[in-house]
């Protein structure tokens, strides 16, 4: 599941140290679970927030040891499916062979159940405090995964998860709007700068949604640079899995900045040719990281 489905930069990259690619691959799986129960196109609130129930029942029972037959049971239902079992054994392992905090989890469930009661966002505050739910848990888990609770890493990586969902609905603003009936750009927003929900519609923006677009773009990146500092604090192979969160979601931005002809048209995604360079760029600073290391830089 983490090797196949798109994100804007691979989330198991090559820089993710062997012991922690099954962990890394496991939390991936259970927040892409989630957010597919969620988000499910054609199905009405009501039931996804039934599903999302029995997700919740099924991850509580598997943590708690209770056995696969009880898993299936908080399965069945309306979808009669079992099918993320594996998912579920594979988070529950991660939370006890490294000691993770449960909060995180359920926290992700809590997000898109609260998604599931609205669907539009009238300030820019609403929207962080979605966020929060939404994204930060993601890289709290990561960072207990690496090693760390510090405050002060955390407060950095919330800034930079904040950003890269920020980034992640700016991408697929007419997406999520024709297919999902979703808007997450503020209202406030819209209205400072003279956008209708309307224009948003278009296969083409106009100038007045070119502008709320950049001023989008702006405030996302400094959330991004925000936390900029945080793979300073860890060893370099570490520090490269971090970087990349970072720089990918900068790189969207340049993307949406770039195209914004076709924004509300389809989604904007970081080209391979851009995600390859990245990926280079890490590999090169790596060595000579461990190049310095080794000769006493």
């Amino acid at each position: 599941m983490a090797l196949e489905h798109y994100e804007n930069f691979p989330v198991l990259s090559r820089f993710v140290p062997a012991e922690l690619r099954a962990p890394f691959a496991a939390v991936y799986a259970f927040a892409r679970v989630t957010d597919d129960i969620g988000d499910e196109i054609g199905v009405p609130p009501e039931r996804r927030l039934e599903a999302l129930r029995r997700w919740e029942v099924a991850f509580e029972v598997e943590i708690l040891e209770a056995g696969e037959s009880r898993t299936e049971e908080a399965w069945r239902g309306d979808s009669g499916s079992s099918d993320h079992a594996p998912v579920l054994a594979a988070v529950a392992r991660t939370i006890r062979e490294h000691g993770l905090s449960l909060e995180p989890f359920r926290t992700l469930i809590l997000a898109n159940r609260m998604d599931q009661l609205r669907s539009r966002y009238e300030t820019y505050a609403e929207l962080l405090d979605s966020c929060a739910l939404s994204a930060n848990p993601v890289g709290r888990i990561v960072l207990e995964l690496l090693g760390s609770r510090d405050d002060a890493h955390l407060a950095a990586s919330d800034a930079v998860c904040t950003g890269l969902q920020l980034a992640n609905h700016w991408q697929g603003i007419g997406e999520d709007l024709r297919w999902r009936d979703r808007l997450y750009v503020p209202r406030e927003d819209m209205a400072r700068f003279g956008v209708r929900e309307d224009d948003l519609r278009r296969d083409r923006p106009g100038r007045a949604v070119r502008r709320l677009v950049g001023h989008l773009v702006d405030r996302t990146r400094v959330l991004l640079e925000t936390g900029s500092a945080l793979p300073g604090a860890f060893a370099p192979r570490h520090a490269a899995v971090l970087r990349l969160f970072t720089r990918g979601g900068l790189a969207i931005l340049d993307e949406i900045e770039a195209r914004q002809a076709d924004l509300l048209r389809g989604r904007i995604r970081v080209p391979r040719r851009r995600a390859l360079w990245l990926l280079a760029s890490e590999e090169l600073r790596l060595a000579a990281a461990t190049w310095s290391r080794r000769n006493g830089g």
